[in-house]
């Protein structure tokens, strides 16, 4: 696992596919951070993501994200240089190819932790459609498919903690997730 977040800089990359609770997971754990007392932020990658590609989640393309990386790593610098302390990443890092793009271009020194949650299609639909404020792309039955079918999920990229969260209340997600990345 790498290493506990404490004084330095820390970049947390929650990834996962739609509704596996990665923004939420990301959100709920800069306000723990803060709580210890640290200086922290989250960056939605699909917000990214629309503001270079517009909200027709049809017309985007591979292009989008890589531009939308660069924009994270981007904002993650600036958030460092401004003595932010843990910078929390929700996006879709299946790709090791993908994760490093965002890593090579992050000039500032900061240890990092990948945390993946996992959801199966059935359940990542049941929540996708329950929650209203999503985007109705994301609720639809075969687009949600056809994103699961990109994913190979035995070739992900190493994971410091690995999550399925099936089942799993969105305060117990948390609380697992935080006492792994806030550990020691």
């Amino acid at each position: 696992m790498s290493e506990p977040i404490r004084e330095g800089r820390q970049l947390v990359l929650v990834s996962g596919p739609v509704a596996s609770g990665k923004t939420t997971v990301a959100l709920e754990l800069a306000r723990i951070a803060r709580g210890r007392g640290q200086r922290a932020a989250a960056i939605d990658m699909d917000s990214l993501v629309e503001m270079v590609a517009g909200n027709d989640w049809t017309l985007v393309q591979s292009d989008h994200w890589r531009l939308a990386r660069e924009l994270a790593a981007a904002i993650a610098d600036r958030l460092f240089e401004n003595a932010v302390e843990v910078v929390l990443l929700a996006g879709p890092f299946f790709n090791p190819k993908e994760r490093e793009h965002l890593l090579q271009r992050l000039a500032s020194l900061a240890s990092t932790c990948f945390v993946m949650l996992r959801v199966s299609l059935p359940q990542s639909l049941r929540r996708a459609q329950a929650d209203s404020s999503r985007r109705v792309l994301t609720r639809d039955a075969d687009f949600l498919a056809k994103i699961y079918a990109t994913i190979d999920w035995a070739a992900l990229p190493r994971q410091d903690v690995d999550l399925d969260t099936d089942g799993r209340e969105r305060d117990d997600v948390v609380a697992i997730v935080a006492k792994s990345v806030f550990s020691g």
